[in-house]
């Protein structure tokens, strides 16, 4: 086997997964069976090997999103960095990043945040982008002219809203669906009754986890999932202005505008004032 623990590889384009793709629509490779929909998501990714399965010649990398799920030689491109290059690098991060900390507390200044931590309300991204940004613009056209409100309106000013959240978000970066482009969408769970009550206190509130009362839905909360990786040809199931730039980013979109998202994955039957809270 050509990689270890820790080695990061990418994984081989979407034109080699079609070209190997059999007629019923899996990539047959030793003793696995990939199916081509979920190679897909894979393509092009630069991933972390987690372990190493010397008897079945399989690699897992648990950060790929799904889990167990594991890739041959034949499927990976190459190694990017080296385990110890890549140590080496976190190490001078770390040092870096103490240094930074203790100069701030020496100067009285408070820990520095990324740039997108400043934006945690609708109001935040329509304020960065300013009133001339065509979304913002296409967005008051709509609140100027929408005279009515019925159960489809929400799914439609959520989505408006969210489209400038994200922009300001990806702070002028744009998808533009190539191989090499790296790009994240965050993606949501409903849970019924019977879910609650195996999940933690702990993990509801990680995953924003929200009620669904007055949504019309059988289950009773909706909460962020994970975020997944977009294919450059996935246009067609991810929409490119709700794209976001990193995973970290696409996580901290999905949980701090959840009402935002559940709105627009939901349609309401009652346009009443929720409290999630309770």
């Amino acid at each position: 086997m050509k990689y270890k623990v820790g080695d990061k590889i990418r994984i081989k384009p979407l034109s080699w997964f079609n070209k190997n793709m059999s007629d019923d629509g899996y990539v047959h490779i030793a003793n696995m069976d990939y199916d081509a929909f979920d190679v897909r998501f894979f393509c092009g990714r630069v991933l972390t090997i987690d372990t190493v399965n010397e008897k079945d010649e399989l690699y897992g990398v648990s950060e790929s999103g799904y889990e167990d799920y594991c890739f041959s030689d034949e499927m990976i491109e190459g190694i990017m960095v080296d385990s110890k290059e890549v140590e080496k690098l976190k190490e001078k991060i770390q040092i870096l990043e103490i240094e930074n900390h203790n100069l701030r507390y020496e100067l009285g200044l408070s820990p520095k945040e990324p740039s997108w931590a400043s934006i945690k309300t609708f109001k935040d991204a329509y304020d960065k982008l300013g009133k001339t940004h065509p979304l913002v613009i296409q967005y008051n056209e709509h609140s100027a002219y929408a005279y009515t409100y019925d159960d489809y309106s929400a799914e439609l000013e959520a989505y408006l809203k969210l489209r400038i959240i994200c922009e300001a978000l990806n702070d002028g970066w744009k998808p533009i669906f190539s191989e090499e482009e790296n790009k994240y969408y965050p993606i949501f769970h409903l849970y019924s009754k019977g879910d609650l009550n195996c999940i933690s206190e702990e993990e509801k509130k990680d995953r924003h986890m929200v009620l669904t009362v007055g949504y019309d839905t059988e289950y009773v909360a909706f909460g962020f999932d994970m975020s997944v990786f977009v294919m450059p040809n996935s246009d067609v199931f991810f929409c490119k202005t709700l794209c976001l730039k990193s995973e970290e980013l696409s996580n901290y979109c999905g949980k701090q505008f959840i009402d935002l998202w559940m709105n627009l994955k939901l349609r309401q039957i009652n346009i009443v004032n929720l409290d999630y809270s309770k």
